[in-house]
């Protein structure tokens, strides 16, 4: 009789030993799974998400913090000097007679220490004016997107899947520029050398 439970006894552990066994290698081989090339992109594409996006500014202004510029519209000193701070020169002219229908239109060119803006007024008015260019730099301003000088041509290309390079003979992804447009009237550029985001300009391109 003490034998039987004795056998009975050890049979029992040695089943409850093997039961904890199976299912720590269970377990074990769950435990993580493989880390290829795919899981690091995608972890990486999760802590560097995408900016929001403020649906209220326009594809064709620059932003720094709550302040944004854009294209066409029309001088704002408050918001320029929140932006930019004092400029450091300001020139206007009168487009002469070789300029077509635009004879007699103002140009103002102002620069600031790491902007410039180029400001147009119709014939007979020079005192309203409106914005026709800028350009920047500095990756102290950004696009809607949240582009900035000294972003690299992945990251412009992540946040522009529509962007094409511009045809000026250039052909090195790495060292070339970039547009974006949608009504063929503005545009964004983006100045690339070496892989880096050197310059973002923008302007009207007039009829």
């Amino acid at each position: 009789m003490k034998k039987n439970l004795m056998l009975f006894f050890v049979l029992s552990l040695l089943i409850l030993v093997s039961g904890c066994s199976f299912t720590n290698k269970q377990n074990v081989g769950q435990k993580d799974p493989p880390i290829n090339d795919q899981t690091k992109k995608d972890n990486v594409e999760e802590s560097n998400p995408l900016p929001p996006v403020n649906e209220n500014i326009s594809e064709f202004s620059i932003v720094k913090g709550d302040n944004y510029v854009t294209l066409g519209e029309y001088e704002n000193q408050g918001v320029l000097l929140e932006l930019f701070g004092q400029p450091i020169s300001e020139e206007v002219k009168v487009l002469g007679s070789g300029s077509d229908t635009f004879t007699g239109s103002f140009l103002k060119n102002v620069k600031y220490s790491d902007f410039d803006i180029t400001f147009m007024s119709p014939k007979g008015d020079g005192k309203k004016f409106w914005i026709l260019d800028m350009k920047t730099d500095s990756n102290m301003y950004k696009t809607k997107r949240g582009i900035k000088a000294g972003d690299s041509v992945d990251d412009l290309t992540k946040a522009y899947p529509d962007i094409h390079i511009v045809e000026d003979g250039r052909i090195d992804l790495n060292n070339c520029a970039y547009e974006f447009n949608e009504n063929r009237i503005d545009y964004v550029m983006f100045e690339v050398a070496q892989g880096k985001i050197t310059e973002i300009k923008l302007f009207r391109e007039l009829p």
